[in-house]
């Protein structure tokens, strides 16, 4: 009875070896996996925020470029207000139409 005894607890002491190495298997492994997943959301995440940052990007410059037209035709405007004269003008329209049948065929 004793080497029963003592050949269960042998076979119940390997057994208890075995699921200790399977289960610090398979604790590394979720570990592995939990770095994985945490690392392609760290990436996902860098990436969302990357594209947030190009799309503000591109709407600052689109802003810029607005303000930069409107101040442009703004000047053209009073460049033009102040330099025409009603003569200057009327040769203005004059050779406008003029060369508006040239300008059709272009």
């Amino acid at each position: 009875m004793l080497k029963q005894a003592e050949a269960d607890r042998a076979a119940a002491a390997a057994e208890a070896e075995e699921m200790l190495r399977r289960a610090h298997a398979e604790a590394q492994r979720v570990g592995e996996a939990a770095a994985a997943e945490a690392e392609a959301a760290a990436k996902r995440r860098e990436r969302m925020a990357m594209d947030r940052i190009a799309a503000a990007e591109a709407g600052a410059v689109a802003e810029v470029r607005q303000a930069a037209a409107e101040i442009a035709t703004a000047a053209a405007r009073n460049v033009i207000a102040q330099g025409m004269t009603p003569d200057a003008d009327a040769k203005l329209i004059d050779a406008a139409v003029t060369d508006l049948p040239r300008a059709l065929r272009a």
